[in-house]
């Protein structure tokens, strides 16, 4: 496989298995409707560490692929990821993340943007809920769960990064 070709299907394959995780496991451990969204930690990293044109494009893939999995229009978390995906890709010369409180803060910030975006472009689309009360108590809880997994994502992401980094020096 040629180099430049190996992170995309490492991070694409990354990305679907974070889906699949999402749909089989996490989706059972539910607290108040909400679950870690694994695929949009996952295009935060990939924005926040490769930029923001990444960020973009994977969010765009990775959104496609959640909407097909999901009930939503076509192409709503789509736009959302990729809106995530590229605004963290600019914050990336702006914040270190170090530790383990900078990557979940990232986690809830991207959490908060993401569920306003998608409350918002579901509410103009006509395809959102009718009330904000009950949406706001699930986003906090996903902004909750978002910002505990983010570590552990992020530490996967580098341990892969380091991993591919390896490989092509090798060749």
């Amino acid at each position: 496989m040629k180099k430049t070709l190996l992170p995309a299907v490492a991070h694409g394959a990354a990305i679907l298995l974070a889906a699949l995780i999402e749909s089989a496991w996490l989706s059972r451990l539910a607290v108040h409707g909400a679950t870690p969204d694994l695929v949009l930690l996952w295009v935060v990293a990939l924005g926040f560490y490769r930029g923001a044109e990444v960020g973009a494009i994977a969010g765009a893939a990775a959104g496609w692929l959640h909407d097909l999995l999901g009930g939503l229009a076509l192409g709503l978390h789509a736009l959302v990821k990729m809106i995530v995906g590229f605004a963290t890709g600019l914050l990336r010369r702006t914040i270190v993340l170090e530790g383990v409180v900078v990557p979940a803060l990232v986690g809830v910030g991207a959490s908060v943007s993401s569920d306003v975006l998608l409350q918002i472009i579901a509410s103009i689309t006509g395809s959102g809920p009718r009330e904000w009360a009950p949406w706001m108590e699930r986003a906090a809880w996903a902004a909750c769960y978002n910002g505990l997994m983010s570590p552990v994502v992020f530490w996967v992401f580098l341990r892969l990064e380091r991993r591919l980094q390896r490989i092509r020096g090798d060749e």
